[in-house]
């Protein structure tokens, strides 16, 4: 047995048949027959067919009177002994790799038929060109490589091009269904498909374009002659089949709709010499429907507006002219309300940029004011300031400050009562947040005035005195030791140096928000695989039906990162419901190597990522999503060693 049998009728193709016949006989699967039916041509087309037959063994011609498509085609599949059927079009063409590649899919999927893409190429132009409805992407997309039949589709199924040539099939599944070609109509391939697609138990999908489809004036199919009163034959047999079927009350809006305008394309295509003809037989068509109650059962309540406006205007209509016009008017009326509507939004869209702009304008002058305001606050400050800084001049220049002065750095313990005091400068009381706050000239100095050497194990600073928090992580240089601003936040502060039980005069200073680089600032520690951070220090909130925000963390939080591919910090697990729209949020700052922020839906295994580049500036990520799990957390993964910040970590549901 061979792989695959492929059926050509032909007719009156001498021009595209050497075309046709070259890329079948060079498949690149040989194991093929080819039975090729002449159906009465008039022009060379059975010496090409003899002529190649002659020259391969794999050719049967077989040569009858005229009667058209479905007729050579049926003859032909009664011939077919391959495992696999392909319906070839004398005028088209397909890839060299076609058979080998469906006939190998077909086999893995254990298929009864297969669906690939096609092309058009319109011969006039010498054009090739990719459309939606021999594409079928949507399809695609849906049943991916999974093997389906024709109630995985949904209404999918009338957006499969009905054409032969697109599929591959199971050569016994089409023998033992009986399924062949109406005979005598134009546009048979209708009917062949549905009897096909609704019998099939496997069917499956190559995701390629393997068919070139040839447009061209005089095809049978787009040469708008009388042969096109077939159509409506064909749409009532479409019909027959969803019956046949048990499938019409499923399916009914979809098929009624689908015969009324299809029926109506058929006429605005028809050429004028033919229109009353076509008229006629669709009007007594359509008079048949209400006579025989198919309208009032299953069109009264589907068609749509359109359709019904054309089903109405045929039975209505005494001639194919008024039949014509009475449409033409009704397009008018729908073109008309429908740009009514749309000048009538427009006209909106105006009032409302008319607001707007009256909005922004009113706004512009409000900055405009506030500059002014400031500009005269900045210059009464400059004022202000020059006029303190003489006064300041003036008393450091008295003789009892240049006598007090030493006396203002010491500091009696009161435990032992020894004199022992911490002296140090801070260069500076009002300093950014990206300031080092340096404490310089640093000493410790016993009862007897003698400088004591530093443990710094023992060196501690204390700031704020309202909230007694010590801070211990210092930055050592050979002639300063400093901590960063940012661990006080934004305002006045009190800063000292304990030393073992001894501690400083107070420093007050004023730390100013430069740039809102923090929102809240105040070190927490470390994290790492080996000290995993106790998540009691941040506040956690649950997402349900009553709450609409989780606040994982409002302070900064210094992360230090020792290797390679290291997961830096894990949230805890948020408890949030399946189909939630959720937005995670969080700030990173000055990363020396990308840092990756992770929303990972735990459950699921599931994960959305997004870069965090180097940067000396901060980063603020959103991740928003619709969850499919019923756990989210969000992950800082750093892939190389580095040391950064975060802070507000932040998801909400909208």
């Amino acid at each position: 047995m061979v792989k695959v049998s492929v059926v050509i009728p032909v007719y009156n193709v001498e021009e595209f048949l050497k075309e046709c016949l070259d890329c079948i006989v060079n498949q690149t699967l040989e194991d093929i027959e080819i039975i090729c039916v002449n159906d009465g041509s008039t022009d060379k087309s059975l010496d090409i067919l003899n002529f190649y037959a002659e020259n391969d063994d794999r050719f049967t011609v077989i040569s009858q009177e005229n009667g058209g498509h479905a007729v050579a085609t049926n003859r032909g599949m009664k011939l077919a002994e391959g495992e696999y059927l392909y319906l070839m079009d004398s005028d088209d063409m397909v890839e060299l790799t076609a058979l080998e590649e469906t006939y190998n899919y077909a086999k893995e999927k254990e298929a009864d038929f297969v669906i690939f893409q096609s092309l058009n190429y319109v011969m006039d132009e010498d054009r090739v060109y990719k459309t939606d409805i021999y594409s079928m992407e949507h399809i695609a997309d849906f049943v991916g490589d999974s093997v389906f039949t024709y109630e995985d589709l949904g209404d999918m199924i009338f957006d499969i091009p009905v054409t032969p040539w697109s599929k591959l099939y199971n050569n016994q599944f089409i023998k033992d269904i009986g399924a062949t070609f109406p005979e005598g109509l134009v546009f048979d391939d209708n009917i062949f498909f549905w009897d096909v697609l609704f019998n099939a138990k496997r069917i499956a999908f190559y995701r390629k374009h393997l068919f070139k489809r040839r447009w061209y004036s005089y095809s049978s199919t787009t040469a708008g002659d009388q042969r096109f009163l077939d159509s409506i034959d064909i749409h009532n047999l479409m019909v027959d089949r969803f019956e046949k079927y048990g499938l019409m009350d499923k399916y009914q809006d979809k098929v009624v709709n689908r015969k009324v305008n299809m029926a109506y394309n058929r006429f605005v295509d028809i050429k004028p010499e033919f229109e009353e003809m076509y008229f006629e037989k669709l009007h007594e068509d359509f008079e048949n429907c209400i006579d025989d109650g198919f309208y009032e059962k299953y069109m009264e309540k589907s068609l749509d507006n359109r359709n019904k406006a054309i089903f109405d205007s045929c039975v209505d209509s005494k001639s194919a002219k008024e039949f014509k016009y009475e449409m033409a008017y009704w397009d008018s009326q729908v073109t008309r309300k429908r740009l009514e509507n749309d000048i009538k939004n427009l006209k909106k869209d105006i009032e409302n940029l008319k607001t707007e702009r009256n909005g922004f304008y009113k706004t512009q002058n409000n900055l405009k004011n506030q500059v002014k305001n400031l500009e005269d606050e900045n210059n009464n400050l400059k004022n202000d300031n020059l006029k303190l800084s003489n006064q300041l001049s003036e008393i450091k220049s008295s003789n009892s400050w240049k006598l007090v002065k030493p006396l203002k750095n010491m500091k009696t313990s009161s435990s032992n009562g020894s004199f022992k005091s911490v002296l140090f400068n801070v260069s500076h009381s009002v300093v950014s947040y990206n300031d080092l706050i340096k404490l310089n000239n640093f000493k410790i100095i016993d009862s007897s005035n003698k400088e004591v050497r530093i443990n710094p194990n023992k060196l501690i600073v204390i700031y704020d005195e309202v909230n007694k928090i010590n801070f211990t992580e210092l930055v050592k240089s050979d002639d300063y030791y400093a901590f960063p601003a940012s661990t006080l936040g934004r305002g006045k502060h009190k800063v000292c140096i304990k030393y073992g039980d001894t501690l400083s005069d107070e420093v007050e200073l004023f730390i100013k928000d430069a740039n809102n680089l923090f929102d809240f600032n105040v070190w927490l520690g470390t994290y790492n695989t080996k000290d995993t951070y106790g998540f009691d220090k941040f506040q956690i909130k649950s997402i349900s039906s009553s709450d609409d925000w989780a606040e994982i963390g409002d302070r900064s939080i210094k992360v230090e990162c020792d290797g390679d591919n290291y997961q830096a910090l894990t949230t805890p697990k948020l408890d949030v419901n399946i189909g939630d729209f959720i937005s995670a949020h969080v700030t990173v700052y000055n990363p020396q190597e990308d840092v990756t922020v992770r929303l990972f839906e735990s459950s699921k295994d599931s994960y959305t990522d997004v870069i965090v580049n180097a940067s000396d500036i901060p980063t603020r990520v959103n991740i928003s999503k619709t969850t499919i799990s019923k756990h989210i957390q969000l992950i800082l993964i750093s892939r190389k060693k580095q040391t950064f910040y975060a802070d507000n970590f932040v998801i909400t549901r909208n």
